[in-house]
């Protein structure tokens, strides 16, 4: 299946940074964003930028920080924005900078 983007899979840890600490593990696909949509708004409002640490996904709030890893690499990043929730749950769609640190764009 081809995209405008990759997928790869993931474990994700969610970490939320208020008391008390909670944290869940979860299994998720992921992708990056296309270059498209850099500078476009996001679901909070703000600004999309490819090359800041920052996630879409379904099912957690907006901004709270999530600790993505994957082959023992791992990041924190900002839910900021929704995929297309109906069409991909259990997605997690990663900035390209975000991608990058992970895993080659290629995987």
């Amino acid at each position: 299946m081809i995209f405008s983007f990759l997928r790869t899979f993931i474990i994700l840890a969610l970490f939320l940074l208020s008391a008390p600490l909670y944290a869940e593990t979860l299994s998720r696909e992921a992708t990056f964003y296309s270059d498209s949509f850099d500078g476009g708004s996001t679901s909070n409002g703000r600004t999309f930028d490819q090359t800041k640490y920052s996630a879409a996904i379904c099912g957690i709030d907006l901004g709270q920080y999530l600790y993505v890893s994957y082959g023992g690499t791992g990041i924190v990043v900002e839910a900021n924005d929704r995929p297309n929730c109906s069409k991909y749950p259990n997605v997690i769609d990663l900035s390209r900078e975000a991608f990058r640190f992970l895993a080659p764009l290629s995987a």
